[in-house]
């Protein structure tokens, strides 16, 4: 931890690594020697300090080091924000071209207008994912789609 009580985060190999694996060792070296000088066994149960049973982790945080790997880190606001305005143009895109996106066979609609433009559509399972999206951001914004076009 710094002197402002926050953990901190090192890479393997990183300097600070080094350090903060000396820093614990020196702690560790230190609680031993207290504990000689108190007249305790060192293999005593429950004598060592709690850090070093939990890898340095407070004890309400402790990872389950035998569990799946995270989930990726939520997308930055930028990266949510361009796909956000892509999905609309998808949705304005389709509206124009009067394909209800709420339909199941829109991904398919899109696929057969950029064909048709000459332009290579996406694979048809990713063009599906991307037509669920904007039906997403289409519902979430109310935006003007081909089905409710005639209802404003």
């Amino acid at each position: 931890m710094d002197r402002f009580g926050r953990r901190q985060h090192f890479g393997p190999g990183s300097p600070g690594a080094a350090e903060a694996l000396d820093a614990l060792a020196e702690e560790h070296r230190q609680q031993e020697e207290l504990r000689l000088l108190d007249g305790a066994e060192p293999e005593e149960s429950g004598q060592r300090p709690e850090c070093l049973f939990n890898f340095g982790w407070p004890k309400d945080e402790v990872p389950d080091l035998g569990a799946p790997s995270p989930q990726p880190a939520p997308r930055a606001g930028a990266q949510t924000r361009a796909d956000d305005t892509l999905l609309r143009l998808i949705v304005a895109l389709a509206a124009e071209q009067e394909i209800d996106i709420f339909t199941d066979k829109a991904a398919q609609q899109l696929a057969r207008f950029l064909d048709e433009r000459g332009d290579k559509p996406p694979a048809i399972n990713t063009l599906k994912s991307i037509v669920q999206r904007a039906r997403n951001v289409a519902v979430t914004h109310d935006i003007v789609t081909a089905r409710n076009r005639t209802r404003r």
